[in-house]
């Protein structure tokens, strides 16, 4: 899954996202997940400098991967496929080069972590991955449009939010 770690000032909280506190705030988000106006959102934010995102370079190859599948299945026509990994992949450069993204590294310490919550609760390690890089970049909100994932980031102590 893919996962974006955002910072909001309380008064630029959009009106889908109404859990925010005051002063910067951190969020994780999963884009292919939730709704299309809300990640959107997200990303005019960040490009207007209101927002600073991160993301595990796994997610890159995840949302890569989802798209190529979608188009293997005829789902995408080649032309849609072709500008949304053209689209996807230089918006991440643009964010990136505008220093408005993270990008987490998938290192040894990062993955050992996620063996327990992958067994404990029976999940993908892809999402016990999202778990422990929220918890790595101390993200003070996770946002989830997955309900199991969102209740296995509760029991691990993320402020975790269910937008499914």
């Amino acid at each position: 899954m893919y996962f974006t770690s955002l910072k909001f000032h309380n008064s630029l909280c959009p009106t889908s996202l109404r859990h925010c506190r005051e002063g910067i705030r951190t969020w994780i988000l999963f884009p292919y997940v939730i709704r299309v106006f809300v990640v959107g959102d997200i990303y005019e934010r960040t490009l207007n400098g209101e927002l600073k995102i991160a993301f595990s370079v796994w997610n890159i190859g995840e949302v890569l991967g989802v798209l190529d599948r979608y188009f293997k299945r005829k789902w995408l026509e080649k032309k849609d496929y072709e500008m949304a990994h053209l689209q996807f992949i230089g918006e991440t450069l643009r964010l990136i080069r505008l220093k408005l993204v993270k990008i987490i590294p998938l290192r040894t310490k990062l993955l050992i972590p996620t063996w327990n919550p992958a067994e404990k609760y029976q999940i993908y390690q892809a999402d016990a991955l999202q778990i422990t890089s929220a918890k790595y970049i101390d993200a003070s909100s996770f946002l989830t449009g997955d309900k199991r994932l969102y209740e296995v980031a509760t029991e691990e102590g993320l402020n975790s939010i269910y937008l499914g």
